[in-house]
């Protein structure tokens, strides 16, 4: 689950391997399925 913090953006995947950054990521890439899904909604992976 992504998190916005004070201290920037936090997200924790399904290893529970956590990734911080100083902001929230702007551009992303996905698997197809999740590219298609994401697609359906507006949004617009620059990779799959």
């Amino acid at each position: 689950m992504a998190q916005h913090t004070a201290s920037g953006w936090e997200f924790t995947d399904d290893r529970d391997h956590l990734v911080r950054a100083a902001r929230r990521p702007s551009r992303l890439v996905a698997y197809v399925p999740t590219g298609a899904a994401l697609h359906d909604h507006g949004i617009r992976p620059v990779g799959i």
